[in-house]
């Protein structure tokens, strides 16, 4: 029973729906759904209010005060300069105390420009809405406005016009004033960043779209300007990711005490994997269990848990040399966990993470345990490239070997190991594994000798085919 601001606190994620907030005009707000929750801060829902269906977001931090105006007054900035954005149908309080309110209208029939850039199958459909969403920063930032949270669901998409939706993460100035080239490019940096899967031609049309639209000049000068500026900006917004998956948000279930460091996807949250994530070793003596690898460094199982199929991959401590070496290292269960989220967000086909645990000490790193959905699929080096059909086969998968291989490249990354066994193949496309050596580079010269061993790496699997070889040299050198 949701009765007041400290209930809602307690819930934290498991609200009662349906629940009703009574407003301080008299009116009831009646909440039916999650849209977003931050847990003791705000909560974003989907309800009716007067009879209306509204999207309401419940503030109820120590500032909730100054989050909620502060919400209230960009979508009211948003409307003042013409732009698209949901209509404020109250802003106050409620009657519980220290709980502040704002309801807006909800957008029926209305996608998020996340899904609508993810659905989006061809480039004509893909520069249109990147075309747009270049317009919109572009004319925000001709009256000085800035949007700092740049993420797509803060967007919408309704009979083709953009809408913006995060209030609070937008600043602007009192006197209209166009924002410098510097802090434009930058904003138009983060934007392009969050567009997952970005290629050059996406780039260059946000970059043509945004500069006309602004003015400036469009030449090769400040196209390489914004692309240096994307690559600053990407390196943060790398570590704010992976930062993201080591705490307890919508998206993870996190533990932390000073023995043991536990973190997994909240789909999968259930009592089995709650159990499991506690101790992972248990799998270990599950008669149910197959081992896949035994070895000093790693033992890697397959382990059925409710429904799923998982892999869980121990890394051993192989003596006390090795132990002490580690300790405070990063462990390589953690690369994995958070190479795997990165490179999915580059919409690289990796195995799906699970769960990380780590045994600790302090900040002293034991024993630790990487835990994904386990793949069916054949070793990329273990096809007879003999007869027509399988060739034809081979080409689609080496094509989409080299779109994947390319965009890590393009992002600065290297796999660190591209043997075969590392490169699943199952329904025609390239699953990546074992992502304990990826590694994410600043300098250009580390980067070019480490995407020079990779392709070294990979063309040794088939040294000795050489039809095989002969065969991925032509894809390799298109690298």
């Amino acid at each position: 029973m949701i009765q007041s601001k400290q209930n809602l606190i307690e819930a934290d994620r498991e609200l009662p729906y349906p629940f009703t907030i009574p407003l301080s005009d008299g009116s009831v707000l009646t909440c039916e759904k999650s849209l977003r929750i931050l847990p003791k801060n705000r909560l974003t829902m989907q309800g009716k209010w007067q009879d209306k269906n509204v999207v309401a977001k419940v503030f109820i931090s120590k500032s909730a005060k100054r989050h909620a105006k502060r919400d209230q007054k960009g979508i009211e900035k948003l409307h003042f300069y013409k732009f698209n954005a949901p209509e404020i149908l109250y802003a106050g309080t409620a009657k519980w105390k220290g709980v502040y309110v704002v309801l807006y209208e909800f957008l029926s029939s209305a996608q998020k420009v996340k899904q609508a850039w993810e659905q989006a199958s061809d480039i004509d459909s893909q520069t249109d809405l990147i075309s747009k969403l270049a317009q919109t920063l572009a004319r925000q930032h001709a009256v000085g406005m800035l949007q700092t949270d740049l993420h797509l669901n803060n967007f919408l998409l309704k009979r083709a016009r953009i809408y913006c939706l995060d209030g609070d993460g937008i600043t602007f100035a009192r006197k209209p004033k166009p924002l410098s080239i510097r802090k434009s490019f930058h904003n138009l940096a983060m934007f392009l960043e969050n567009l997952t899967n970005n290629k050059p031609e996406h780039i260059k049309t946000a970059f043509i779209e945004y500069c006309s639209c602004r003015n400036i000049t469009i030449n090769d000068t400040n196209y390489k300007r914004l692309l240096k500026v994307m690559q600053s900006v990407r390196s943060r917004m790398n570590k704010k990711q992976m930062e993201k998956t080591l705490r307890d948000c919508s998206s993870f279930v996190c533990h932390k005490s000073s023995h043991q460091f536990v973190v997994y996807d909240r789909q999968f949250e259930t009592p089995a994997m709650s159990a499991l994530m506690q101790n992972p070793e248990i799998a270990f003596q599950d008669a149910s269990a197959e081992y896949l690898k035994k070895g000093n460094t790693c033992t890697i199982i397959k382990v059925p848990v409710d429904e799923h199929v998982l892999v869980i991959k121990r890394y051993n401590i192989k003596n006390i040399a090795h132990g002490l070496k580690q300790l405070f290292r990063k462990t390589r269960a953690r690369r994995s966990w958070l190479s795997a989220h990165y490179l999915r967000l580059l919409s690289i086909n990796t195995i799906k993470p699970i769960g990380l645990h780590e045994k600790k000490l302090g900040p002293c790193h034991f024993q630790a345990y990487f835990i994904a959905e386990y793949n069916e699929g054949h070793a990329i080096d273990q096809f007879d490239i003999q007869d027509e059909q399988a060739l034809q086969y081979l080409e689609s998968i080496a094509d989409d070997f080299v779109v994947q291989l390319n965009t890590m490249f393009e992002k600065g990354i290297t796999h660190g190991d591209l043997k075969a066994s590392n490169l699943l193949i199952r329904s025609g496309k390239v699953t990546w594994l074992d992502l304990d050596s990826v590694k994410f580079h600043h300098n250009k010269f580390s980067f070019g000798a480490a995407k020079k061993a990779d392709l070294i790496r990979f063309m040794k699997n088939f040294e000795n085919d050489r039809k095989q070889y002969n065969f991925w040299q032509k894809y390799i050198e298109q690298l």
